[in-house]
């Protein structure tokens, strides 16, 4: 049983560094973006098949089924990343909610979760390269979430009471630097 055990740590790390390494890996290669529009709704469903939340956690889609223009798969590695934070905040109980708005120009995406707070010293470094919280992080997630929605020409931001990430794209083409 002791055996058993330690090979279920050993197998857990070297998936955690694998995961790491990828991330490391996407976020040094050269982007390319292959933008197409997308119903959100079918985005959130192929990335939560992916995420394991727990029971004690609700995740509420977005009332409206709002088109975005994104790359599919890239953009699958935003909604991942902040979903995953967001179950990690969440402790026991909690709700992870994600609203969109759209005006003329452009369409915005919040994901807000009911875990712990961001503190207000953190706030303004968690798009930082290898700035993590985490024991086992390596703090590239929400950096490589920050530059692909920039090469999608939009911004990311995140507040407190609740803790909510705010994406915002350009509805259409436009051209990126």
């Amino acid at each position: 049983e002791e055996q058993s055990y330690r090979l279920q740590k050993i197998e857990k790390s070297v998936y955690r560094i694998n995961r790491q390494l990828e991330n490391i890996l996407d976020f040094s290669r050269e982007h390319k973006i292959n933008k197409q529009l997308i119903p959100i709704k079918d985005l959130l469903k192929l990335e939560l098949a992916q995420i394991i939340a727990p029971d004690n956690i609700k995740i509420i889609f977005p009332k409206k089924n709002t088109l975005i223009y994104c790359d599919k798969d890239k953009f699958r590695n935003v909604i991942r990343n902040i979903i995953q934070n967001a179950v990690q905040a969440i402790k026991n109980n909690g709700t992870i909610r994600i609203k969109t708005s759209e005006n003329k120009n452009n369409v915005k995406i919040a994901i807000e979760n009911s875990g712990s707070t961001i503190t207000e010293k953190n706030l303004n470094t968690v798009f930082d390269p290898l700035f993590t919280t985490k024991p086992s992080g390596v703090g590239l997630g929400l950096a490589i979430s920050k530059e692909i929605v920039q090469m999608h020409g939009g911004k990311i931001s995140v507040k407190n009471n609740p803790t909510t990430f705010t994406i915002t794209l350009p509805k259409n083409e436009v051209s990126v630097k």
